[in-house]
């Protein structure tokens, strides 16, 4: 059951239009094989978003080493992919914990989770 206040509450624009931006950088990829198909332990799931963070880092840097004065855009969206790229090994991490809680959950959909009364249960 969907706790109440996640009904009437719409998702707020700049996570949609992130999640787009991150499916987007996703779709770049589709040629390789499925994150939900390795079995990378949790180390290696971290060392990989490790990476990812330090390239953000690098990409960040060039982005906005200028500004406000004059502004790199081919730079801005090199580091706007890298975010992307941070916040999609983040959602593969996600995943794989939605999965190893509830198996039966193929495709690790779940709709909302009350992170406040879960953690608590958790306990």
């Amino acid at each position: 059951m969907i706790p109440a206040r996640f009904h009437a509450k719409r998702t707020r624009r700049r996570v949609t239009r992130f999640a787009r931006a991150m499916e987007s950088v996703l779709r770049m990829h589709d040629h390789r094989e499925g994150w939900w198909q390795k079995d990378y332990t949790a180390e290696e799931w971290f060392a990989r978003l490790s990476e990812e963070r330090d390239e953000l880092l690098l990409a960040l840097d060039k982005a906005t080493s200028r500004w406000p004065h004059d502004r790199d855009y081919a730079a801005t969206l090199a580091a706007m992919k890298e975010c992307c790229d941070v916040a999609n090994f983040a959602m593969m991490c996600f995943d794989k914990l939605v999965q190893r809680r509830n198996p039966e959950e193929s495709d690790g959909c779940v709709l909302a989770l009350d992170f406040d009364t879960e953690t608590e249960a958790a306990r």
